[in-house]
């Protein structure tokens, strides 16, 4: 459809004034229906409490990570490379190289830095497998590793579009529009749990 200039418009206006007006009409009642639509879609795609995360078939350790979205996907925000739902490094990870996949450790003083600062835009957390190296500033590599949870957590509008084709390309995988306050909850109990586990 080709798109009318202004002066097309008025010049329409002038010539049926009566439709013109009743076009208006009806488009105001259609802008208004997209917003009520977009409005209900937001308040059933976010979660301010997000449920407890079902851990019981994990057997690696639980790391946090943040990711770019092209094109439906999960992508590194440094490499642009697109990750499925389970991945393998290129190369074991060794103290004397740098490959591996990265995340950040979840510990209790994680929520300090590095970890606090990565807590927006599309996150999650990952299962760990096979060799892991571990930083001083609590970046790790991991041989292995699988998502168990995704969380967006930017007000944007791109959320319409990149929630469902990540729900489309990672089935089975839960994710969740949510806050940065309730997911910062999230972690914490998380690593209460991991912590617990750990020692018993």
């Amino acid at each position: 459809m080709t798109k009318l200039s202004k002066e097309q418009i008025q010049a329409f206006a002038v010539k049926y004034p009566g439709r013109y007006e009743e076009l208006k009409k009806q488009l105001a009642q259609t802008r208004q229906r997209e917003l009520v639509g977009l409005e209900r879609l937001q308040k059933a795609l976010i979660v301010y409490d997000v449920p407890d995360i079902d851990l019981s078939n994990v057997e690696g350790l639980v790391a946090f990570r943040q990711w770019g979205v092209e094109n439906g996907e999960l992508c590194s925000t440094s490499l642009r490379s697109a990750w499925k739902s389970v991945m393998f490094a290129d190369s074991v990870p060794t103290p004397d190289n740098t490959h591996g996949l990265y995340c950040i450790k979840l510990s209790p003083f994680g929520f300090m830095s590095p970890l606090r600062s990565y807590i927006d835009g599309v996150c999650g957390l990952i299962e760990l497998r096979g060799k892991i190296v571990e930083h001083y500033d609590g970046v790790m590599r991991a041989e292995w590793a699988r998502i168990l949870c995704v969380f967006w957590c930017s007000c944007n509008a791109d959320v319409y579009s990149g929630v469902p084709a990540l729900i489309q390309n990672y089935p089975g995988i839960p994710i969740y529009v949510t806050t940065v306050e309730s997911l910062t909850q999230l972690l914490f109990r998380i690593v209460v749990w991991q912590e617990g586990v750990r020692h018993r």
